[in-house]
């Protein structure tokens, strides 16, 4: 019975494969004021939660919620990096690119950073202006 209970706990972790969520400990970046189109450096409150796993077979990152098939999960295109510049230290990273951020984990250390920017472009329409926001955390295996 044993074997049994412990078969059942391993199987959703044998077909769901290398999965991780990446929680935000700290959260900073611009801030846009749309009536003057100016921006002010602010902390923003920390609540983002990503996920990072293989969809289709491809390294991808999301935001929490977001199902695998939307299509910005689907165009976000990862890269798995080695860093040598460390004698000592050779983690492995994965760098995502989607159309307004860029997501950076770590997984030797289990850290990730996430860069949504979006501020520095000045668009004719102020409204069309977006926050850079900056977040950093740590992930878990799921």
């Amino acid at each position: 019975m044993k074997k049994l209970l412990l078969l059942l706990f391993l199987i959703p972790n044998l077909v769901m494969g290398e999965s991780y969520l990446c929680i935000s400990e700290n959260s900073a970046g611009m801030k846009i004021d749309r009536n003057n189109k100016t921006r002010k450096d602010t902390a923003f409150k920390v609540n983002s939660k990503y996920i990072v796993k293989k969809i289709k077979g491809e390294w991808r990152f999301k935001y929490f919620g977001e199902a695998d098939d939307d299509i910005d999960v689907l165009d976000t295109s990862c890269q798995i990096k080695n860093s040598s510049s460390y004698k000592d230290y050779d983690p492995y990273f994965l760098v995502c690119n989607r159309w307004n951020n860029i997501f950076k984990i770590n997984f030797g250390e289990l850290r990730f950073i996430s860069v949504a920017y979006g501020s520095w472009i000045i668009p004719s329409d102020p409204m069309l202006l977006e926050d850079t926001i900056i977040d950093m955390g740590s992930c878990s295996g799921i």
